[in-house]
């Protein structure tokens, strides 16, 4: 995810404090000023305050975000380019920074061009021209998909950031991420492109058969799986037919004898040979036992 340079956070902090966000809601902000700027980064699409906004609100919707949380991020983008267009207005001469800078990343076949300096609005409003690398080849549509040993990392990162745009727990995160490292393990590591419901079904029949899971274990793998077709791959399922299903085994619970059960109680004491012994004859809760009364015993059919 694109990262914003230390002093543009902090300006930018700054700057919504003043415009009266609590400072307890200031990282919700900057969260979705990465997300922004990664999407237009991602989309390549020119960063205009209404052009850009649009399609990222229209993405969020999309994605299903709640109403609220689409305002907030309207919001804070909105304070950006407003800071922005502050910022150009009172100065012409704004510290510079590299281009790269304000993206904080470079892709994998590309890189940015470091020998111009930009100034504050052109640093952070303006994608940086794209230079294809002359050591390495550029990766793109023409390149043929790898049966193995593909770069799986752009596929974790879009799986990051599609769990944290939903506000997932980072047990979540933490989950789905290793059942699809497992798959990629499982498939070695076979170009996303390439990867199909096929692969998912001998996977799960595999955790089945050879490593033994659990029933609720190989759910989850299905899950987490299902989540990363859908939401990164933009794949459906379809019927998933033909899984050796996971068996659960049957649970046995554990009880003592009648014997046994008067072994124990011939060991306590009063108040508490009473109490076990009322609810174990009652089949009363704890709570049920404590809350009775004089009233509620009926002496006269003793």
């Amino acid at each position: 995810m694109i990262q914003i340079p230390a002093d543009i956070h902090s300006a930018y902090t700054s700057f919504i404090e003043q415009r009266g966000v609590k400072a307890g809601q200031h990282r919700y902000y900057v969260k979705w000023l990465c997300y922004y700027l990664d999407f237009c980064h991602k989309y390549n699409i020119k960063q205009t305050a209404q052009v850009s906004l649009a399609a990222f609100t229209g993405k969020l919707k999309e994605k299903k975000q709640a109403e609220n949380l689409r305002k907030q991020a309207h919001h804070a983008i909105s304070l950006f380019y407003e800071m922005g267009h502050l910022s150009g207005r009172k100065t012409k001469n704004d510290t510079s920074y590299d281009k790269s800078a304000a993206y904080g990343r470079t892709e994998p076949d590309i890189s940015f061009s470091h020998t111009k300096k930009v100034s504050f609005n052109q640093a952070v409003f303006s994608r940086p021209k794209l230079i294809p690398q002359t050591s390495k080849p550029a990766s793109g549509t023409n390149m043929a998909p790898r049966q193995s040993g593909a770069d799986w990392t752009e596929v974790f990162n879009e799986l990051k950031n599609a769990i944290k745009m939903r506000h997932y727990s980072p047990k979540t995160l933490k989950t789905y991420s290793g059942w699809v490292r497992k798959l990629q393990t499982y498939i070695k590591s076979k170009d996303s492109r390439l990867v199909s419901v096929d692969d998912v079904k001998a996977f799960l029949t595999w955790l089945a058969v050879e490593q033994d899971v659990s029933a609720s274990s190989q759910n989850q793998a299905f899950n987490a799986l299902l989540f990363l077709f859908r939401n990164i791959f933009k794949k459906e399922f379809g019927k998933v037919d033909g899984i050796v299903r996971a068996k659960r085994k049957p649970y046995i619970p554990v009880v003592l004898s009648r014997e046994e059960v008067d072994l124990v109680i011939g060991f306590m004491k009063y108040p508490h040979k009473l109490i076990i012994s009322l609810m174990y004859g009652c089949g009363l809760r704890i709570s049920e036992c404590l809350s009775l009364r004089v009233h509620n015993f009926n002496f006269l059919n003793v």
